[in-house]
């Protein structure tokens, strides 16, 4: 369960430093696409940070972390489907009972993707 949790917390913490540095350069570079001696040191250390976490991903078995990242992603599609139905029901779309049916059928693929070791589906 632990590899589960890294696997996920390390690719976020990927994604996270990713994205600061992709808004820290829009708001710190110069016209020229270079940072400041600062901004360089910023930047270096967020991909130091990077580095760290793609080394602890490297720990673990490539098909396993595949499929820890297929199960999540599944996991984010469906809670995002869930937010949808939610929308629909609150704008008149779905009645309470289509969207209960559906949220219901949306909570049993969640539970199946929790608890879901395969790595291949038919």
């Amino acid at each position: 369960e632990h590899v589960v949790e890294n696997v996920i917390f390390s690719l976020s913490f990927i994604r996270a430093h990713k994205e600061a540095q992709n808004y820290f350069q829009k708001q710190f570079c110069n016209s020229e696409n270079e940072f400041r001696g600062a901004e360089k040191s910023v930047i270096k250390e967020s991909n130091e940070q990077i580095e760290m976490a793609l080394a602890e991903l490297k720990l673990y078995d490539e098909k396993e972390v595949r499929n820890i990242v297929s199960h999540f992603f599944c996991i984010v599609l469906l809670n995002k489907q869930a937010r949808i139905v939610s929308r629909y029901q609150t704008q008149g779309l779905l009645s309470e009972r289509e969207a209960t049916t559906f949220v219901e059928e949306i909570e049993d693929q969640l539970l199946k993707a929790h608890m879901c070791q395969k790595s291949l589906h038919p």
